[in-house]
């Protein structure tokens, strides 16, 4: 069973946080592989609810899979919206401070990232070249820790509401 909210969805018994934004027609392919090429189109993209916010609805991560535009790589990977409009290799993100990654990647509240999601449009700009002197491997390690930490933040916040007098 699918909710709908301000027109994005979540599935029931979900907690994941991860709500679709419904999507009209299926995202563009790339015929040679199948592969989906990344677009600036809004149906195209899921919108992650870290849930940390007081009313549990945000903070947000926008995110989409798929190949840069005229891309000849044979993976599909995964991309996170930055507040500049710029979809930038996830993997790349995790190697940032923690600050930093707020300051781009997390929106705070649903207005902040309607702002950014209507200013989309004509090709998506593209981040896909993994940093110098950094492999895969210590991208993922990277990953595992800032996800780690995420999900101990929400643990955390949710603990809080639980323990709060009145609630």
């Amino acid at each position: 069973m699918v909710v709908r909210l301000h027109g994005m969805s979540r599935g029931l018994g979900d907690s994941s946080h991860l709500y679709r934004i419904p999507s009209h027609q299926p995202n563009t392919f790339n015929n040679k592989s199948n592969m989906r090429i990344l677009t600036n189109d809004y149906k195209d993209c899921e919108l992650l609810n870290l849930g940390t916010n007081k009313n549990g609805h945000g903070p947000y991560v926008i995110r989409q899979d798929g190949v840069p535009p005229g891309s000849s790589s044979s993976q599909e990977d995964s991309f996170l919206l930055r507040k500049d409009g710029t979809w930038v290799l996830n993997v790349t993100a995790f190697t940032l401070p923690e600050k930093e990654q707020e300051q781009q990647f997390i929106f705070q509240n649903a207005a902040e990232l309607y702002a950014t999601v209507q200013e989309l449009g004509g090709n998506p700009a593209v981040e896909d070249k993994l940093p110098p002197g950094k492999s895969r491997a210590e991208l993922n390690a990277a990953i595992e820790t800032t996800i780690s930490r995420v999900l101990s933040q929400v643990k955390e916040a949710r603990a809080k509401r639980l323990t709060m007098p009145g609630v």
